[in-house]
């Protein structure tokens, strides 16, 4: 039987179905095989790996139980006392003190307190208002505004107004005094002040 040379050609010994067969076994270099998943889709692997957080913290988010901690180890640890400020000078609170009137009542020596027959201000430093206390005797010779008291330094300054019949103060074992008009003087509690015809006043702690 008769064959053209190029029948006498040598050839491989497999077919092309043989062929497509091997090279479609065979992966290709350099690229894995893709994993299905159970349902035969393809799991699709991302392009960046992100690290998950540990647990649910974010890093930046106080959790309930890190604020608890925190608040048992501030209770734990002892208070430290607050320095004083340079230059600041913390005074205990001053004692108050009261005026005791002829007829039993109290008044609180509080910023400026005017006494007389009828006292009235005509002048208010700054925005204190002075408390008026109307005291009167059967005579009638206690000057309408006869005597002034303030606190100052934690001590009761007394002021005759320049009242008609003057101003005596008598301090606790001491011999009454009179007050020179207009000139401020300390007392101390248990100081009486005489406002002429039976009217006397009691300086008293609060």
């Amino acid at each position: 039987m008769m064959r053209s040379i190029e029948d006498a050609a040598a050839r491989p010994q497999h077919d092309e179905g043989e062929g497509a067969e091997t090279s479609a076994s065979v992966p290709a270099v350099g690229v894995p095989p893709v994993p299905t998943s159970a349902f035969g889709a393809a799991a699709a692997a991302p392009a960046t790996q992100v690290p998950e957080p540990l647990g649910d913290h974010d890093g930046l988010t106080v959790m309930s139980g890190d604020l608890r901690a925190l608040r048992e180890a501030a209770t734990a640890l002892p208070s430290e006392p607050e320095a004083p400020l340079f230059g600041d000078v913390r005074h205990p609170a001053e004692a108050g003190f009261v005026l005791q009137l002829p007829d039993g009542r109290n008044e609180p020596i509080d910023g400026m307190v005017v006494v007389g027959r009828a006292p009235s201000v005509s002048k208010i430093a700054g925005d204190k208002v002075p408390r008026l206390v109307t005291v009167d005797s059967v005579e009638h010779d206690i000057s309408r505004n006869h005597v002034q008291l303030t606190v100052e330094g934690g001590t009761v300054v007394v002021t005759d107004l320049h009242s008609r019949n003057g101003t005596l103060i008598a301090l606790p074992g001491k011999t009454p005094q009179k007050l020179r008009a207009g000139e401020p003087t300390s007392v101390i509690t248990g100081t009486v002040i005489d406002l002429g015809s039976g009217v006397t006043l009691g300086v008293a702690q609060a």
